[in-house]
């Protein structure tokens, strides 16, 4: 029989049995209880087993802690990442002290779920770049604007070799730019912009509205020739996300917000690793973002999250990292060191704060990354481009 292995991570100021509470955690998780069994033989099939288990005790926070491993029958399980997470963690994420850290899949289950569309390698041939990492922008403060001033603010990114622009994920009020017009802008002046560049720039629209709205729109936005769209896909469910990407010839971005709550806390809820890659790269993102290891609380786990994104998967393709928060323009060297060419770079609202405006700002992050790629120090490349010297003065003072 295949099984989907869970393995959780407990904590406690006292010490446990660590062999009888995984035993317990496979039987109430699955059959409930021994006794189910007199009742239902049957039930036998459904009944879960501890794969491993190991304990150990962290002197600085005088904690006594456990690894444990449940093996979880595949029959328990529909081909969805609902069920998986009311099986495995449904009663389970009320206890305290109980945090899920891991889920190794069977192939056999793998094989029904499609996973990313486009993936790194589907997102680049869109755009036509092989090799380079991606610059994306982000069009912040739109509210109020209408569709045709928010294409120019779009057009300041892409006319500065800015690969993909997309809404802000808090960008829900359509009132002055309603989706199907400003898409008509952007997509025109994208053309606009690549004559300039010779770069193709991606529009991507942030979905907003009722679930039964998302899958409209994004058949409107699939006809006008939109390839790429942002969800925030905790709020709304994996599930929509899985049932976009699945009926729908159609790329999503994935958007972690929300997320926070659920894996901040060390000892509760689920690892980011999981939460924010190995499922959202399951569920069909084609790209993620998630925390930076740049900010000023920097996020512990991103190299292993983007690592999640990209690794081996089986039959599902690698989706981009999208690190985010943090990178500033004179970061950009050492995300390059650390993420390599298979990144894409989320530079938030930073191209903003340029003295003299989005162009400039967006113009210094592409000559820098150009530079970098190429050999060419810093200091070099700010004697070569006014806009990247002018920025990096921001950061000396």
């Amino acid at each position: 029989m295949n099984y989907i292995n869970v393995t959780y991570l407990l904590s406690s100021n006292k010490k446990f049995n660590v062999e009888e509470k995984a035993k317990r955690l496979a039987e109430e998780l699955t059959i409930g209880s021994e006794n189910n069994l007199r009742f239902n033989p049957k039930l036998k099939t459904y009944e879960g087993k501890v794969v491993e288990y190991l304990d150990f005790y962290e002197k600085d926070k005088r904690l006594y802690k456990a690894l444990i491993t449940i093996g979880f029958p595949l029959i328990l399980f529909k081909h969805d990442i609902p069920s998986l997470f009311t099986v495995i963690f449904g009663k389970l994420s009320m206890e305290e002290n109980i945090k899920l850290i891991n889920i190794e899949f069977p192939p056999t289950y793998l094989d029904y779920f499609q996973g990313p569309r486009y993936g790194i390698t589907g997102i680049r041939e869109l755009i036509g770049i092989k090799h380079e990492p991606l610059l994306l922008g982000v069009i912040k403060g739109a509210f109020g604007l209408s569709s045709e001033q928010y294409s120019q603010v779009f057009f300041q990114m892409a006319s500065a070799g800015f690969d993909i622009v997309k809404d802000d994920e808090i960008f829900f009020d359509e009132a002055t730019a309603p989706f199907e017009e400003r898409i008509e802008h952007c997509l025109k002046i994208a053309e606009e912009a690549e004559r300039i560049t010779g770069r193709k720039t991606l529009y991507v629209p942030n979905l907003t509205g009722h679930i039964d709205e998302l899958y409209k729109k994004v058949e409107k936005g699939l006809k006008a020739g939109i390839k790429l769209f942002l969800i925030n896909v905790v709020p709304y469910g994996f599930d929509v996300l899985q049932t976009l990407s699945q009926n729908l010839n159609a790329g999503f971005i994935a958007h972690p917000s929300f997320s926070g709550a659920i894996y901040q806390s060390d000892y509760t809820g689920i690892d980011s690793t999981l939460l924010i890659g190995k499922l959202m790269r399951l569920a069909g993102a084609d790209a993620v973002i998630f925390p930076s290891p740049y900010k000023n609380f920097p996020h512990t786990k991103s190299m292993e999250i983007s690592t999640a994104l990209k690794e081996d998967f089986e039959n599902i393709k690698p989706s981009f990292p999208i690190p985010t928060g943090g990178i500033s323009i004179e970061k950009i060297p050492q995300v390059y060191k650390d993420f390599g060419t298979q990144v894409i770079i989320n530079t938030g609202g930073y191209p903003y704060t340029h003295p003299d405006g989005i162009f400039a700002g967006s113009k210094a992050y592409r000559d820098l990354l150009d530079c970098t790629m190429n050999g060419v120090s810093t200091e070099e490349c700010r004697l070569a481009s006014e806009e990247l010297d002018k920025f990096l003065k921001i950061y000396e003072k």
